[in-house]
């Protein structure tokens, strides 16, 4: 998770060397595409508090809104983490949330699969 300057945390699902370059040249860090340290996923992953260190410093110029429509853009995975209050204030997980009554009991389950 990386936190953005307007305080949001988001997060990348970065898993390809297709992705990866699109995420550098968005954050204009493309330098660490020819750092032997991030040339393929298992050597990011081997490298990762350094990376996590590069990567948050630019991404703590951004604001979430903006970071996200702009690797969107690009179609590199990423979202806005939410907390429960966000998410359950969201009307399509509101139309998920389904109330019965079980031995007398007033009790709310989620109705479908929240990922399709």
């Amino acid at each position: 998770m990386f936190q953005t300057k307007d305080g949001a945390w988001i997060t990348f699902a970065i898993g390809s060397d297709l992705h990866f370059e699109k995420l550098c040249k968005v954050l204009e860090l493309a330098d660490l595409l020819h750092d032997g340290k991030f040339q393929s996923n298992q050597k990011r992953v081997a490298n990762r508090s350094i990376l996590q260190e590069l990567l948050q410093a630019k991404i703590n110029s951004w604001n979430a809104f903006e970071l996200l429509s702009r690797l969107s853009a690009v179609y590199v995975p990423a979202g806005k983490g939410r907390t429960l209050d966000e998410v359950f204030g969201d009307s399509s997980a509101q139309a998920m949330v389904r109330s019965e009554v079980i031995d007398e009991i007033p009790t709310k389950r989620v109705s479908s699969i929240a990922f399709k």
